[in-house]
């Protein structure tokens, strides 16, 4: 955990932790987002944030 960077001797990209982590927690919120906003009733609109705390139990685990 210590290499937060590196630079890939195969390819030559260059990785970064961080960044990478911020990319998942982002698709992740947005995957999570678009679960929620399918299953609101017909003619409802998606709120701006969605709360963890508020999600109803009827939702799937992930």
């Amino acid at each position: 955990m210590s290499v937060r960077a590196w630079l890939c001797a195969e390819c030559g990209a260059w990785h970064d932790r961080d960044v990478n982590a911020a990319r998942n927690l982002r698709e992740e919120g947005m995957r999570l987002y678009r679960l929620v906003s399918c299953a609101l009733q017909s003619g409802r609109v998606p709120p701006p944030v969605i709360k963890a705390s508020e999600l109803p139990a009827v939702l799937p685990a992930v």
